[in-house]
């Protein structure tokens, strides 16, 4: 892992949120851009860094933030609030791997070459207000883009 400090994530528009001074916080970075892992696996890493955080939090320990970096194997995912009305394909055959996931969002396939950055932090180190944690996640995406030259931007009420 690398490790690093990061900033705050910017202001989104709209802003949100309780106000609090904040500083930079360590984080660590788990690059395996260059890796496919498995979606379940990436998903029990995620789970088991959770725990180090629980645990860590119970001693009264401070753990720093980690962020995982990684591509998967083809896969669909299901948002924790998503139906199965919006697959193209019967649910109890799928052509790929599909996973019912804690996480927000309908369907997504992940497969190789695309990117997924799986931050696991302690919101209480930034803001807890999770409309204002998706849009700087948002933010974040937009402004790497325009970097890299690309067109991006936001649709009124969309997020992500």
């Amino acid at each position: 892992p690398r490790r690093g400090n990061v900033a705050p994530p910017p202001p989104p528009p709209g802003g949100g949120g309780a106000s609090r001074p904040r500083g930079r916080r360590p984080c660590v970075l788990h690059d395996r851009a260059l890796l496919t892992v498995g979606y379940a696996e990436a998903w029990a890493w995620q789970k088991e860094l959770l725990g180090a955080r629980l645990g860590g939090a119970a001693r009264g320990e401070d753990p720093h933030d980690e962020v995982l970096l990684l591509q998967h194997p083809p896969v669909y995912t299901l948002g924790a609030g998503s139906t199965e009305k919006h697959l193209n394909f019967d649910p109890a055959a799928p052509p790929l791997p599909l996973f019912r996931t804690e996480r927000g969002g309908e369907v997504t396939h992940h497969g190789p070459g695309q990117l997924v950055l799986y931050p696991v932090l302690n919101l209480a180190h930034h803001r807890q207000d999770l409309h204002w944690y998706m849009r700087s996640l948002e933010e974040v995406v937009i402004r790497a883009l325009k970097e890299l030259g690309l067109r991006a931007g936001r649709e009124d009420g969309l997020t992500g």
